[in-house]
């Protein structure tokens, strides 16, 4: 949680003190339920693609380049399906929140 604040935060030009002294706890259990539907997108996995492809189509074609490839230090974990249980136990989370306003 503590990183969550701190990225929302650093988007707003704010400090992590000014932020939660702005927000109440309804509007943080909003963000940490938003997060785990739509978690912010890892940077260097985007890039990592971008550059994949433009080894792909410059390269001699020899070596089928993948994002791992220029990932630095960075292990790669692929996503799993939800099941349906998980996605409404989500679903109850974001419901509860919204409630408890």
């Amino acid at each position: 949680m503590r990183c969550l604040i701190h990225r929302m935060a650093r988007a707003r030009g704010m400090t992590d003190y000014e932020f939660i002294s702005k927000h109440d706890s309804y509007q943080l259990s909003e963000q940490i339920a938003f997060e785990a539907i739509d978690p912010t997108p890892d940077l260097n996995w985007h890039f990592g693609q971008l550059d994949s492809i433009l080894a792909r189509l410059l390269g001699d074609g020899k070596k089928k380049w993948t994002p791992q490839d220029f990932m630095q230090g960075k292990k790669v974990v692929k996503l799993r399906e939800q099941s349906p249980g998980e996605q409404m136990a989500i679903f109850g989370a974001i419901a509860a929140a919204s409630q408890n306003r």
